[in-house]
């Protein structure tokens, strides 16, 4: 004689099978959140240090030479590119700070990553933003600045000093960005008053 067993039997031996698996994919998913937001908060490694100057073409013409603002102005660099979701949502709050404080002791340039200047000038007529636009033609200016992930936006105090380093676009970013302008703005180097 043979007993069957009923279907019902075999599942409460497959669904702690189930729960296992779902609880280690959810604890991985986790673990990769935390890591992308402690990487986030932690201090970059160029915080504090000078800020490496470079040469790089500008868009329309002319070269940027960064010697030329340390130790004078506040600089704001944000690293781009045109098939990056976030950059472009972050791209118009940096070419509202470029407007905001042209002329003010500031200056801002997006530094474009690596593609040809005829698809910028496009994706910013497009977009309809104004704002100066280095280019990263081999990823130097991204190398010296270790930058890990984009946008990447960098904070040169007056005095030449990386001051702050964040990378990506949250909420607040806009609100954000104003505020350490005017904080750096409103430092005063010691031996470079006019």
């Amino acid at each position: 004689m043979t007993t069957d067993v009923p279907n019902s039997t075999l599942q409460p031996a497959s669904a702690p099978k189930r729960f296992r698996w779902r609880l280690v994919i959810f604890g991985a998913g986790l673990l990769i959140v935390v890591v992308v937001i402690a990487r986030q908060w932690g201090a970059h490694p160029l915080i504090g240090q000078a800020a490496p100057p470079f040469e790089a073409p500008l868009l329309g013409g002319g070269t940027l030479d960064l010697s030329q603002h340390l130790g004078k102005d506040v600089v704001l660099l944000d690293f781009w590119a045109t098939w990056c979701p976030p950059c472009r949502r972050g791209l118009p709050a940096i070419a509202a700070t470029a407007a905001a404080h042209h002329g003010k002791g500031a200056v801002v340039y997006a530094v474009n990553l690596m593609e040809p200047e005829t698809q910028v000038a496009a994706y910013l007529r497009e977009a309809d933003l104004t704002l100066p636009v280095a280019f990263d033609a081999d990823g130097g200016i991204a190398r010296l600045y270790e930058v890990s992930g984009i946008p990447q936006t960098v904070f040169i105090g007056k005095d030449g000093i990386i001051r702050d380093v964040h990378v990506g676009v949250s909420v607040g970013f806009e609100s954000a960005v104003k505020r350490q302008m005017t904080k750096l703005l409103a430092e005063t180097v010691v031996g470079n008053q006019d």
